[in-house]
Order: structure tokens, then sequence, then C-alpha cells
């Protein structure tokens, strides 16, 4: 244990030396750049029912979840599209898939997981020809390159940054010009963690990866002039609302009491000898859900039971979906109220916390971007 602290004590070390020799540069006055359109990037944390309809239903099961989303409600994303479509007429596309990650690991079969550069390529593609100097990109990106576990923390989150800051080269050199980067909420602080040998090893990933971020930001912003990135602090915002929850909750008028454990609080510990879970299990499961459906559509033919349960049983925020909605078919209910609650899964944050995200990160692009349409 002592070794992991020391290596995590000399990775904070050396990534806060680059980031406090760059802090000059990056606090430039950049002019706020205007925008017509946004699109987002990412997970689950911002998936607005993108891999339930790939999935043609089976994942996320609604109900328990909302109708894909993989909370109980909407997620941020859409709070963010929908107050700036109602006050500025700004369209928003969003491309974030329930288990992207930043990097491709381990594929089976060719089908997912699905990652940021597969995000960005899609959006490419649908956009050729297009401008792009009035679109702001949000990229909330990197919790599912962690969550599995790993052996190399400084060259995974290496990989993971390096695919962030790719993915924002290859926008700007398509004609982006405004960028909203997230980094990371603190993993170890999820009802999941508490569950697995590896707390600490997410804490130290957590620090790390926003560390260097802090650091490819920097190096993008002074390497491109005339372009707005900045770089909004999920970890601190989660981290004082769960310490400082009375003040968040006469601030939003929220009721939030309980910080530590998931609405559904069988959620995560549903894997147990009666009830092992297995590839095998949940294929044959999207196998039942695909016929009971009789889809004619030719997409049914393409997708590949064996390589999603695959995907799903090597994913910790898919498989915690996966294991609620199962609790649910064995007759376990839901909390009473889970807007009491910070995580509706072992994962997961509940809908009132996606709620109370969304307004600062709009208070935050208020700041720092323009909308084309100030007057609505």
């Amino acid at each position: 244990m002592k070794k992991k602290y020391d290596y995590f004590l000399k990775q904070l070390l050396t990534f806060m030396c680059i980031v406090l020799t760059s802090t000059l540069s990056y606090a430039q006055t950049i002019s706020p750049t205007s925008f017509s359109k946004i699109v987002f990037f990412g997970d689950s944390l911002s998936d607005n029912g993108n891999l339930y309809y790939y999935l043609l239903g089976f994942l996320p099961k609604s109900p328990p979840y909302y109708q894909g989303r993989f909370t109980n409600g909407p997620a941020w994303s859409e709070f963010v599209d929908q107050y700036y479509l109602n006050k500025n007429s700004v369209q928003a596309v969003n491309y974030a898939v329930g288990g992207q990650t930043a990097i491709l690991h381990n594929p089976t079969g060719g089908f997912l997981p699905y990652t940021l550069t597969m995000s960005l390529d899609s959006y490419l593609l649908h956009t050729v020809l297009r401008d792009r100097s009035d679109t702001l990109f949000i990229i909330w990106v990197g919790a599912n390159d962690y969550l599995p576990g790993f052996s190399n923390l400084d060259q995974l989150s290496t990989n993971v940054i390096d695919a962030i800051k790719a993915t924002i080269d290859s926008l700007i050199y398509h004609g982006g010009k405004s960028f909203l980067v997230i980094n990371l909420p603190d993993l170890a602080k999820t009802p999941f963690a508490k569950t697995t040998a590896y707390e600490a090893d997410l804490k130290a990933a957590t620090t790390v990866h926003n560390l260097k971020l802090d650091a490819a930001i920097t190096e993008l912003q002074n390497g491109h002039k005339g372009i707005n990135i900045d770089l909004f602090n999920s970890n601190k915002l989660l981290t004082d609302f769960m310490e400082n929850t009375e003040y968040y909750n006469n601030k939003y008028n929220t009721h939030v009491s309980n910080t530590t454990e998931p609405c559904w609080k069988g959620g995560y510990t549903l894997a147990n000898a009666n009830n092992k879970i297995t590839e095998e299990t949940i294929a044959r499961q999207i196998d039942n859900h695909l016929h009971s459906k009789m889809f004619t559509n030719a997409k049914t033919n393409h997708l590949d039971s064996g390589a999603i349960a695959h995907f799903i049983a090597s994913n910790p925020a898919l498989l915690e979906s996966y294991k609620v909605s199962e609790n649910e078919n064995t007759g376990l209910k839901r909390c009473i109220d889970p807007d009491a609650y910070v995580f509706w899964d072992g994962v997961h944050p509940s809908a009132v916390l996606h709620m109370m995200v969304s307004k600062n990160i709009i208070e935050f692009i208020d700041q720092h971007y323009t909308p084309a349409n100030p007057g609505g």
C-alpha cells in the first residue's frame, strides 16, 4: 500500500510542476467566442439515450432507468440543450454513448467498446462541408478507462489525455473554435468504488487524470491563438456539494441527504453465489430481448449478442445498470425518494445531481462563451 501512495505522490509532484509552470500563460484573457450549435461527446454521464437506441432498448432498462438515460431523469446535457434552445434557439446534437472510453480497450468482434474517436468520426462524417466555427464542443470522457482497474496508471492516463487532446486538435483542424472540457469527478467517492479493492487506485486515477488534463488544456490554449478552450472542474463542484450539501440544497431548493449510498442499494451487490452474472447469461437475455421485439429492421442482423455481452460485462458503469435492471426483475425496489440521493446506482448520479450540474455548467458557459443569438 505504501508503494502505491509513494507512486501517487510522485505523480502529483511531477504534474503539479507542469501545471504551475504554465499557470501564467493559461490565465491569459480569451475573448468569448460565439456559438449557435452545441455538440456533446462523452459517456453514460452525458448519454441522452444513444446506447439504449443502439441496443434496441436492452440497456439501460427503462424503467427503472428514465427513457434510456443512465439515471432516473433527464441527463445534464439535456438540461443544457433545452436551456439554450429555449433562450437562444441553439441547436444541440449529442454523440455521447454509455460505456464510451477515450481509448480502445480489447475490442471484440469489431462491435464496441465505443471510443471517443468513433464519435468524432461519426460527427465529422455527418457534418461534411458544414461550418463548425459556430459550434461549442463539450467533452466529458475518461471514467470508463479507469473504472475496470489498471496496471500502469501513468501510461494509461497519458493515453487517455492524448486521445482527448487529439480529438480537440482534429476538431480545430476541421474548423472548431469553441471547446468546453470537463474533468473527472472523484471516482473513489462512488458506491461502486467502496465495493472494490482498488478504491485508492481510483482516487489516484482521478487526481492524475485531472492534473494531466489541466496541463493539456493549457498546452492547447497556448498553441492555438483565437481558439477558446476552457476547463470545467466537475471534481471540485461535486466534492464541494458532498461536503456542503445543505448550502446547495438551499441554493437549488433540493433536499439531498444521502451522499454515500445509491438509491438502488442492491444495484452493485447482485453478483453473489446464487445470482452470478456471466457473459453467457447476458448474451442469452439479449437474444431473448431481440426475439421478443420481433424487429424486422435489418439493423438487428448486425447485433452480435456475444460481443455486446462482453462489452457490458467488462464495463463497470454498464454492468451496474444491468444489475439494477436484474434487481427489479427479482422484486427489489428503488429507494422511496431518489431526490434525496447523490447516486442513482453504484456509479451514476441521480437526476437531481444532473440538474444541479447542468445549472453550474450553464453558468460557466454564459461566463466564457456567447450564444450567437443572445436575445433568444
